[in-house]
């Protein structure tokens, strides 16, 4: 109770900082920012070195004062990510549910988990009992590996540490080496699938979605189960209408594709 309370002092002390900042001026020095804040300057400090050292705040070293660095707007990538793009997306999602009678879902990268921002469940599916906010393994997932895709070779590596990674079924991947070479033909074909890796019986194919920079900003998948969907009905019934849902998405985030074949390019 003690380190949960500390926890949450901590945070609210850091985003007291943080909208100083945002508030104005632009630069502070420490006394400055005690005064405004009517924080000590010990704890000030702390808190100062805290946002330094995470990259969100940096000092002159002339003029001893303290401004917000571009990674702030990571911050609010994060929560367009999480806010935006969810509501934008959701009449499309359920547009996509209903011309495929299964379950659809938009998710986000968190860290080496994809968590889920928007879904529309189909009911026959009987799988695992995903809600908006839930978290799933990103390698063992079709959405998580079109999310993981966008990354480079080095990203991926920083992410899983070269450690063995859980599995779930005999089918899911259980190295990073494996992981590496799955992500290559992800971006080589422009979709993702996973069949009976997260649990047996359930299938998932995932598209990214791109934002006006052509960026991976988020990913949709279909879930679905292995009695009711052969790979052909997969790749030639499911996988289109989930590109051209996708595709619609990213045009209202400002992106345009050209697609050619069952890959993307850049238009």
């Amino acid at each position: 109770m003690l380190d949960d309370r500390y926890h949450v002092e901590a945070l609210a002390r850091g985003l007291a900082v943080l909208n100083c900042f945002s508030d104005g001026p632009a630069k502070l020095t420490l006394s400055e920012l005690c005064a405004r804040l009517n924080m000590e300057k010990t704890t000030a400090y702390r808190v100062l070195y805290t946002l330094q050292t995470a990259g969100y705040i940096r000092q002159d070293a002339d003029t001893k004062r303290y401004s917000l660095t571009l990674k702030v707007f990571d911050l609010q990538a994060a929560s367009l990510a999480a806010l935006e793009f969810p509501k934008l997306a959701q009449p499309l999602l359920e547009e996509l549910n209903s011309r495929l009678q299964e379950s659809v879902s938009m998710g986000i990268l968190d860290e080496s988990r994809v968590r889920y921002v928007a879904r529309v469940p189909f009911k026959r599916l009987i799988a695992i009992n995903i809600q908006v906010g839930s978290t799933l393994p990103a390698h063992a997932t079709s959405m998580g590996k079109a999310l993981l895709a966008a990354l480079d070779t080095a990203e991926v590596r920083a992410l899983y540490s070269d450690r063995i990674l859980p599995t779930y079924t005999p089918r899911t991947i259980a190295t990073v080496d494996a992981l590496l070479d799955c992500l290559a033909t992800v971006r080589a074909q422009g979709f993702a699938v996973a069949e009976e890796e997260l649990e047996n019986g359930l299938y998932g194919v995932a598209v990214p979605v791109r934002g006006r920079d052509g960026a991976v900003v988020a990913a949709i998948s279909m879930s679905t189960s292995a009695v009711r969907a052969s790979r052909a009905h997969l790749y030639e019934e499911c996988l289109p209408a989930i590109l051209d849902t996708a595709a619609e998405i990213s045009r209202l985030l400002g992106h345009y594709e050209i697609r050619s074949g069952s890959s993307w390019k850049h238009g």
